[in-house]
Formats: C-alpha cells, sequence, structure tokens
C-alpha cells in the first residue's frame, strides 16, 4: 500500500470523525430529543417488539392511523433492542445518528469517481459532514429519511464503477436498492423517479452511440433496481393503496395563491434554513457545473447522474412551490448531496484560479473570502440546527414527568387528548391511545382530519357552528380565549380567518366621577345557551355578567350565507354607565390590508381569499394596529346601554387582480346570497364529541387548562404547572 493511499484513508477517517463530533457538538448535550417524529419512530419499534410482527396500523396515534412506514428503520432498532436491552429513544437516536455520520464513505467514494480528483472529494466529503440540510433533518428526528438518504450515494457508486459488475456485485446492488425501497416511501419515490430517467437517457444513449459505458451502467442499473424491486414487492402490493389515499389527503389539497407574490415568498421560505448561505451554494454549484460538463469526454453517465439527481426533484416540486414551504423543502433534501459534490468542484476551481495569480494582496483577499465562507457555511450550520433544535423541541422535564404518570396511573385503553406534538410523544412513549390536533399539514390520510379536527374543538372550544362556507369554534362560558374563531372553509380544509379574545375587549364602565376599564375575561357569571339549532340557521346566545354590567354576545351563521355575524348587547347594572367599548380583530395570513368606513380587512394572496369585518355602525375609530390585528373603539355618551354588530366573512378571490379581489371582498356583504346554495347547519358541543369519541383524559397546558379547570365535567388528576391532566366525568 502506498504511502498516499494510507493518507488519503486517514483523512476520510478523519472525516468520519470530524462528522460525528460536529453532530455531537450539536445534539450531545441535549437532555431532551426534539422532533416528533423520533417519538413516532419509537412508537413503531414498540409495537413490533410488543406484538412480534410488523404492525397494520398504529393503535396509539388518532388512533388507527394505518402503519405504511417501510420497516427497515424501525426492524433495525427493534432487532438492536433484544440484543442489547437499550431504551427505545437512545437506539433510536443512536442508529439514526450513525446512519447520517456513515454516509460520509460512500459519498466520498462516489465524488471521488465523479469528481475525479481526491482533493475536489476531500472538499466535497467535509462540506456534507456539515451539511445543514442533515443537520435540519436531525433537528426533527428525520431518522428515517437520514437512513434512506445513506443508500443513495452506495447505489450510485457501484453502478457507476468502470468495470462490469458480476452477478454477485448486481444482486449486492439489488439488495441495497431493496433496502431503501423498504426505508422511507418518499424517499424510494423520488429515486425510482430519478433513476427511471437515469435509465431512460442511458438506453438512448447506448442505442444512438453504442458506447460500452453506457451499457454497463444501464445494465447494472438496472438489475440493481430489478432485483431490489423483488425483494420490496410484497411490501410495497401490500401498501399501494393506502399510499393512494394520501394523494387525496388533506395536506395535498390544501389550495394556493397562483401569484407571482406567493411563489417568491414560498420560495423564500423553503429555501431559507434547507441550505444556509445559498449565494454560496447556487454560485460554486452553478461553476462546478461548468466545469464537470467542460471536463467530460463527452457526454458521460456520471455527469448524467450529478444533473438529473440535481434536476430531477427540482421538477417534481414545481407543482408545491406555491404550497406550503415544507412541502418544497422536501424535495429539496434529495438536491444536497449531488449539489455538494458541483459545489465542492466550483469551489476548488476557484481555489485554482487564485492561487494562479500573481499579485500577492489580491491572492490573499481570494483566499480569505473563500475561507471566510466556508467558516461562514460550518458556523451558519451551528446555528441553523440550534434554532431548529429549539423550534422543534416539545419535550421538557414536565413533559417528561407527565408521561411516566400515564404510564402508571392511566389504563392501557383509555383514550387520551391533546395538542399536536405532545400527542405524538404520549402515543410514542406513553402507549396511550392519543387522538391529536394535528394541523392540516401534518395529516396525510383523508379520516384523519375529522380526528384531529375532533381533538381541536375539545382542546379549544365548546362549541361549533358551520355551514359548508364558515366555521365557528366558541369557547363558551368556560375560557375566554378564541370568543369566537372563524374560519372559511374550502374543499374541506379550514383556513384561519378571524379570532376574537375576551380578555382582549375592554369595556370602559363610569360610577358617578370614576371611571374603570374591564376586560370581557373577568366576569364571573358566564352562560351560554343555543338559542336556535336548525338545518337553516344556528344561534349560540353567551351571557357574562359582573356587578358593573351584562354583555350578551350572540353567534349566528345561515346556511345560504358566507358571513357569520356576532352582537355584543352591553348594559350597565343600576348606578353605572357604559362610557365605550374597545375590540382587537385578529386576522390571519394577510398581505395586504385594507380599512374604509365601517369595513376592516386584507387579502390572504397564499390561499387565495379575502378577508372582510364589517361594523353595522361606524365605530368612532378603527384602525391596524399592526400588520394582522385591526382596533375598533366605540364611545359611548355615558348610557346603560351598548349594541355592536359585526358581519364577518370571506370570499374567493382566485384568479383576480390585487384590485378586484380588494373590490370583491369589501362587497360581500352587498352580495346575492340568493346564488348561494342552501347548506344544511351542522352545530356541535366538545362535550358531545368528547362522548361520541369515548375520551377519557384530556392533557391541556395552561393556557388551554382554564376551560376545563372551570366545567365541573372534568376532574383535575395531575399538574405539574406546566401540563394539567382532566379526566372526563360521564
Amino acid at each position: 500500500m502506498s504511502r498516499f493511499d494510507t493518507k488519503e484513508k486517514l483523512t476520510v477517517v478523519l472525516l468520519i470523525l470530524f462528522s460525528a463530533l460536529f453532530r455531537y457538538l450539536i445534539f450531545g448535550w441535549r437532555s431532551f430529543p426534539s422532533g416528533d417524529d423520533e417519538a413516532m419512530s419509537s412508537g413503531f419499534i414498540h409495537l413490533i417488539l410488543s406484538s412480534g410482527h410488523i404492525p397494520s396500523i398504529n393503535i396509539h396515534h388518532m388512533p388507527g392511523t394505518p402503519y405504511t412506514y417501510p420497516p427497515n428503520f424501525h426492524l433495525t432498532c427493534a432487532s438492536l433492542i433484544l440484543f442489547t436491552s437499550l431504551p427505545i429513544l437512545t437506539i433510536t437516536l443512536v442508529i439514526g445518528v450513525l446512519t447520517n455520520i456513515l454516509t460520509v464513505p460512500p459519498f466520498y467514494c462516489l465524488s471521488k469517481q465523479i469528481l475525479k480528483k481526491k482533493s475536489t472529494a476531500l472538499m466535497a466529503t467535509f462540506l456534507f459532514a456539515a451539511s445543514t440540510s442533515d443537520m435540519y433533518m436531525l433537528t426533527w428526528g428525520g431518522y428515517v429519511n437520514l437512513m434512506a438518504l445513506f443508500f443513495v450515494p452506495m447505489i450510485f457508486w457501484i453502478s457507476l464503477r468502470e468495470e462490469r459488475l458480476g452477478l454477485s456485485g448486481r444482486i449486492a446492488g439489488g439488495f441495497l436498492v431493496g433496502a431503501l425501497l423498504l426505508t422511507h416511501h418518499f424517499t424510494a419515490f423520488v429515486f425510482v423517479v430519478i433513476v427511471a430517467v437515469c435509465l431512460l437517457l442511458s438506453g438512448i444513449n447506448y442505442v444512438r452511440e453504442g458506447e460500452a459505458r453506457w451499457r454497463s451502467f444501464f445494465s447494472d442499473l438496472g438489475w440493481m433496481m430489478l432485483v431490489g424491486g423483488c425483494l420490496a414487492f410484497g411490501w410495497w402490493l401490500s401498501k399501494i393503496s393506502l399510499y393512494a389515499t394520501i394523494l387525496s389527503g388533506p395536506a395535498e389539497r390544501a389550495e394556493v395563491a397562483v401569484t407571482w407574490i406567493a411563489i417568491v415568498s414560498s420560495s423564500i421560505r423553503a429555501l431559507t434554513g434547507i441550505a444556509a448561505a445559498m449565494f454560496f451554494i447556487s454560485w460554486f454549484a452553478f461553476l462546478g457545473i461548468y466545469r464537470l460538463k467542460k471536463s467530460a469526454d463527452g457526454r458521460d453517465p456520471k455527469e448524467s447522474v450529478v444533473f438529473l439527481w440535481t434536476f430531477v426533484p427540482v421538477l417534481l416540486s414545481m407543482p408545491y412551490l406555491v404550497g406550503p414551504s415544507p412541502a418544497f423543502q422536501r424535495f429539496l433534501y434529495y438536491t444536497i448531496q449531488p449539489s455538494i459534490m458541483l459545489m465542492s468542484l466550483g469551489l476548488m476551481t476557484t481555489l485554482s484560479a487564485i492561487r494562479g495569480i500573481q499579485l500577492k494582496e489580491v491572492k490573499a483577499a481570494g483566499l480569505f473570502f473563500i475561507g471566510f465562507l466556508v467558516v461562514s457555511y460550518i458556523l451558519g450550520t451551528i446555528a441553523f440546527a440550534n434554532g431548529n433544535y429549539e423550534f422543534f423541541l416539545s419535550m421538557s422535564e414536565n413533559r417528561d414527568h407527565t408521561i411516566k404518570w400515564l404510564n402508571s396511573c392511566v389504563e392501557e385503553e383509555d383514550l387520551l387528548v391533546t395538542e399536536h406534538s405532545f400527542g405524538w410523544w404520549i402515543a410514542g412513549m406513553g402507549h396511550r391511545p392519543t387522538l391529536s390536533a394535528s394541523p392540516a399539514p401534518y395529516l396525510s390520510y383523508p379520516y384523519e382530519e375529522p380526528l384531529a379536527r375532533a381533538a381541536s374543538l375539545i382542546l379549544s372550544a365548546n362549541y361549533g357552528i358551520e355551514n359548508g362556507f364558515i366555521r365557528i369554534d366558541e369557547t363558551g362560558p368556560h375560557g375566554w380565549r378564541d370568543n369566537p374563531k372563524i374560519a372559511f372553509i374550502r374543499q374541506g380544509l379550514y383556513h384561519q380567518m378571524l379570532t376574537i379574545n375576551d380578555n382582549e375587549i375592554v369595556i370602559l364602565v363610569a360610577e358617578g366621577s370614576k371611571a374603570e376599564a374591564i376586560s370581557l375575561e373577568k366576569p364571573t357569571s358566564r352562560q351560554a345557551i343555543w338559542m336556535t339549532d336548525d338545518a337553516d340557521k344556528a344561534v349560540l346566545r353567551l351571557i357574562l355578567e359582573d356587578k358593573r354590567f351584562e354583555v350578551t354576545r350572540t353567534i349566528s351563521l345561515s346556511g345560504d350565507s358566507n358571513l357569520a355575524t356576532l352582537d355584543y348587547k352591553i348594559t350597565a347594572k343600576p348606578g353605572f354607565r357604559i362610557l365605550g367599548m374597545s375590540m382587537l380583530l385578529r386576522f390571519s395570513g394577510l398581505n395586504m390590508t385594507f380599512r374604509e368606513g365601517n369595513q376592516v380587512g386584507g387579502l390572504n394572496l397564499l390561499q387565495q381569499m379575502g378577508i372582510l369585518a364589517e361594523f353595522e355602525g361606524r365605530p368612532n375609530r378603527l384602525s391596524f394596529v399592526s400588520r394582522e390585528n385591526a382596533e375598533a373603539i366605540f364611545a359611548s355618551p355615558g348610557s346603560s346601554h351598548l349594541s355592536i354588530k359585526l358581519l364577518m366573512g370571506a370570499q374567493s378571490i382566485e384568479g383576480l387582480s390585487e384590485r378586484e379581489a380588494e373590490r370583491t371582498t369589501k362587497a360581500i356583504t352587498f352580495a346575492n346570497q340568493e346564488e348561494s346554495p342552501t347548506t344544511a347547519i351542522q352545530t356541535d358541543t366538545s362535550w358531545e364529541t368528547i362522548k361520541e369519541r369515548e375520551v377519557k383524559y384530556v392533557v391541556a397546558d395552561s393556557t388551554q387548562s382554564v376551560k376545563f379547570q372551570t366545567n365541573n365535567k372534568f376532574t383535575l388528576t395531575y399538574c405539574n404547572g406546566e401540563v394539567y391532566v382532566f379526566y372526563a366525568t360521564y
């Protein structure tokens, strides 16, 4: 063995150690894991160990979510747990991080094969070891994704070798393909599309040029895919119908805006974070493309693989460009490895050019600039990963104690309700059936949406009214947040529109010469009454009583209207006078706002809807106090009564210019409602939902706990200051 080979291998070993230490620097000293995916994977591993086979459903989350994750990662972790008896969470963390670290050697081998120079391949491996994308996936526990990405460079490295693979090599490569297909379904989908395009291009080039390198690549990769497909065929055949239902799930039906503003803003949000220093990456990647193209001896399979590996995921992401940024980001993960190769080639080309500069000052400045960019890339990755770790972190000492208490004091079959992130942790580590209030982007299957909505109603509201256009959730007598919370319904999805909170409604009351400002969270006597509840109209009346005044809040919704009506009638008690009232309107997702007379609202361009609030009488003052929050102030001449009526609604603005969308939105109160089809009104209460779902426990935070603490149907059974557990007494 030559001295150079020894130094090269030693350098690769040092890069592996750097990768391990780099990840330990970010994650090793943490008290608790961050993302919910780690809890999800731990729950799957527990089901495998407890049942002795791969489960068909996850009985703990929702509960009853189909188990559609390919089982390779979870079977690997379960096998190690059987041999080591280490905790599930520990093994999950170790395997996830270790797999990511061990991606360094195959990535180096592939980079060296494609880039042809060891120095460039070592630079690529160094940047890969500190990849922002990998750190990002580690922050939310995306270990399954990272294990799948481990196989990609290995498969391409084997298929691109100069010498033909024998039968044993093709079978070995086929096992790698099969392992990838059995690790993560989304990675498998993207990988199969990339390979399909590679095979098509290589087949065309072989037929046209007849070169042995194209034939070798085509046949070796084709045989590997065939063997791997046979290995994974049974699993995919059993789950393909479930994967098909994902296409009709909530996340795929999200309405988006096809406008330049939405495209630019969504793209920036998607790219910020997934790739730190995008200028650094894109500039040198484009330079690397030029160098690779120029150095290739005609069209080459290696060159084609890098280009297709980069561009195919980008093309697949185009339909999601104007959708939720996480959907777009998911495709960018698969461009990171080839982009780093190209970026390293461009970086080394630039360094080579700088070394040829005769002026020492210019050379020093160029080298300093390159060094600054690389150091910024590393430090930026650390800062970004730390920030995202804090963003995804949902566990704490109090939550950990809560899960332990649930394990010891709650029956295994008792159904719990809690918020999204904690729901995954209770289901995954507490092994209790858990109904989670998950937002729509985190739902995959159509039947999950009503379950998540039921959990949301239980946690945040007591009453719900819906007519197919508008959804109103109202906390009612128990609590003073989200009174009401109004959403616009489109294709079964709820787009948040407007929220009003009792603690942000202030009434100015006078007794003699003394005036006092009282918020509506203060009244201790709170009573809710359904006034009307039939197929055409629903009216919910809430009475709030204080020693100084009485407030009657009435919410009404008709089946043929895209407007909800909110009435406040304030009556002073004897000896008191009402001087005025102020209220805050919290809009959601406004890109532009407008205010005119008694109207206030704006346009949500991402969801392509206009939102409007119109007062029946003109307020004394109506203005936006922030980008999405408007304040209305009403003055009273010191009378005993004050009445306020507010109409709230939304209008689809799809296909309209901004000026026309604003005009249409402002006119929705005057629209001909007879043109709207009549829809049956649906009403529900959280207590009815609790009984229907047979919920036994509600796990709430300190804010959510208010409505349960003031309701005699719930008994507080556990509290640690951060988490409250209530038992539903039927």
